[in-house]
């Protein structure tokens, strides 16, 4: 459910008083040893796993049965559009001189990846996280790039390597910072969300940046985790090198 969290997901914000009043509730069992019904929190589990396949109706199915045992949970009102701006605003000030780092004295050179890192990645997306700004979700950047036929004829697994190729294509020139400035300005861009805190204690902002941004992300930092403990040793142990926190004791 925590991937959930930034996205509209409908039925979430139930889901999230419903697992958090879950103690509060009656015991569902009684002594005779009749069968027990669900409780809320496996309810919860039940639609996680439903949306990881894709069963969105049936998924909806089970958050009407969660809202049916908390009819009683206060549901707020939405917030207004111009609420979410001010809070937004309010949240994340305008940036000012001391926000901006110092140009580097070095220039690291970038990196370059294989279609195949690229692939390993895409593979392993997370295809509840949500959408940026362009819309585009790991779901639908999965569906896009596999083929989730694995018997698929001989032209469409040369179409999906193709894929690879050109998204490949694609990091390296933004490692390379050969990318189009519009291209940038589009995958530098943010969608902003509010999250309502435990017990109206204010709102959590996020922002939650385009999937093909998060993608290109993904693939550089594995490629550059194995290098990563060698290259800032001594300086740290914590990342990229195994034992490090023994070494450090």
């Amino acid at each position: 459910m925590r991937d959930l969290e930034a996205c509209e997901y409908p039925g979430y914000l139930l889901l999230q008083r419903a697992v958090g009043w879950v103690d509060d509730l009656p015991p569902t069992m009684d002594h005779s040893g009749r069968h027990r019904p669900p409780t809320v929190k496996a309810l919860a589990r039940q639609v996680e796993a439903r949306v990881d396949n894709g069963q969105l109706s049936s998924a909806m199915s089970i958050v009407e049965r969660i809202q049916d045992r908390l009819d009683e949970v206060p549901i707020p009102a939405p917030l207004s559009v111009e609420s979410i701006r001010a809070k937004i605003q309010d949240l994340h000030p305008q940036a000012t001189g001391n926000d901006v780092l110092p140009p580097q004295e070095r220039d690291p050179g970038g990196c370059s990846v294989s279609p195949k890192d690229v692939m390993k990645v895409v593979g392993s997306l997370n295809r509840r996280s949500c959408n940026g700004v362009s819309g585009w979700t790991f779901l639908a950047i999965r569906s896009v790039m596999l083929w989730q036929d694995r018997e698929a004829r001989p032209e469409h697994r040369a179409d999906e390597k193709e894929a690879f190729i050109a998204l490949c294509l694609l990091i390296n020139s933004a490692c390379a910072g050969r990318l189009c400035p519009s291209v940038m300005a589009l995958w530098s861009l943010c969608r902003a969300a509010l999250l309502p805190k435990p017990d109206g204690g204010g709102w959590r902002p996020l922002g939650i940046g385009d999937g093909w941004y998060r993608v290109m992300g993904k693939v550089v930092a594995k490629a550059l985790a194995e290098g990563v403990g060698a290259d800032m040793a001594p300086l740290q142990l914590a990342v990229g090198l195994k034992h490090g926190v023994e070494i450090g004791a």
